[in-house]
């Protein structure tokens, strides 16, 4: 059985970004995305920043960056749905559970590679301890 990483941690992100940076698939559609990306887990406590770089994931750091051009925040028990697999990301944006914030025009041309990114946060329920 895998390691389970608690959610929230830095060890956890960091395995987020590094099968970002390995799959295929997401860094096909993602090509020529170069942005910043803050996620926020306001009652929980959770706060990443990393910057995007042709799609690969570069400079994670914890907490939030002012400068950001895209930013993912809901509450704890919505991001753990999704994680699980039991809420689709794109209707919890839809029904105002999880707000995006940035220029979303820019964010639809790569709507491939945020569906591609939802599907590698839902690979990691296995490895991921929701005790938070």
């Amino acid at each position: 059985m895998a390691k389970k990483l608690k959610l929230g941690s830095m060890e956890w992100a960091e395995e987020f970004a590094k099968r970002c940076n390995t799959n295929e698939d997401y860094l096909e559609y993602a090509e020529g995305l170069t942005t910043s990306f803050n996620l926020h887990v306001p009652d929980a406590d959770i706060a990443f920043n990393w910057k995007c770089n042709n799609g690969k994931a570069e400079d994670l750091q914890e907490g939030l960056n002012e400068n950001y051009e895209f930013s993912l925040e809901g509450p704890k028990e919505i991001w753990l749905q999704i994680i699980r697999g039991d809420l689709n990301f794109m209707d919890a944006v839809q029904r105002k559970q999880i707000t995006i914030r940035g220029p979303l025009p820019k964010l639809m041309r790569f709507m491939p590679a945020t569906t591609e990114l939802i599907k590698i946060i839902e690979s990691m329920a296995d490895i991921t301890d929701f005790e938070v």
